[in-house]
């Protein structure tokens, strides 16, 4: 039985369950983008990496799978939760959303 939570969470959803619920931010993007710019205290795991990386992860936490824009994190966030990670979600809407939100953004990686 799936769980009754949302696979993808909008802007005060993700920093709700960051703060709250300790949630980690998880950026698929490439290395380079992510040093472009990336919410403050994600962690970057680029999508080629996740697979080998996903160990690394806390199944005990909620996981928000940040890319650009969306597309690549739902991917990623279904990985996850079929693999254990019950509270992996999508940040919708991407990065860009974020910025758009006003939020901040790191770029000193």
């Amino acid at each position: 039985m799936k769980g009754a939570r949302a696979s993808a969470v909008g802007v005060s959803q993700a920093v709700q369950l960051a703060n709250q619920s300790n949630g980690v931010f998880i950026d698929v993007r490439s290395h380079e983008k992510f040093k472009g710019g990336s919410i403050p205290q994600a962690k970057n795991i680029p999508v080629a990496d996740i697979d080998a990386k996903m160990s690394t992860l806390p199944k005990d936490k909620p996981i928000i799978v940040v890319c650009e824009h969306g597309r690549e994190s739902a991917t990623v966030a279904g990985k996850l939760r079929k693999n254990g990670f019950k509270e992996a979600v999508t940040l919708d809407g991407g990065l860009r959303k974020w910025i758009d939100a006003g939020m901040p953004v790191s770029g000193k990686h």
